[in-house]
């Protein structure tokens, strides 16, 4: 089972490199400014990341009143392809839903 913890600065490059590797990235230095970030850790290396935003409010911002309330938007997924099959993209959206939850948020989007 993964460890699912908040992203630390020694990540940054294994994390562009895994994002650069899904196709999702640049390959240039990541900066998750302004983004909720947790990785994936198996038997201490970084296989899998998301980034989110709790209490995004998408809908409403763009005029539709009726869309639900409080949401967390998830920008970004990526496993490692060691890491695949093995419950890490499932640990990571469990952690993400147990924050927003936790947050008070109503909603959790992911758009592919």
């Amino acid at each position: 089972m993964p460890l699912i913890r908040d992203i630390v600065q020694a990540d940054y490059s294994v994390v562009e490199e895994l994002l650069y590797s899904n196709h999702l990235g640049d390959g240039r230095f990541y900066d998750p400014e302004g983004l909720d970030v947790v990785v994936a850790e198996l038997h201490g290396s970084v296989v899998g990341v998301a980034e989110f935003q709790l209490h995004c409010d998408f809908g409403h911002d763009e005029g539709r009143e009726a869309h639900p309330g409080e949401q967390t938007f998830i920008s970004t997924m990526a496993v490692a392809l060691t890491g695949r099959r093995g419950g890490v993209g499932r640990a990571l959206l469990t952690e993400i839903a147990r924050r927003a939850q936790k947050a008070g948020d109503t909603f959790l989007a992911l758009v592919p």
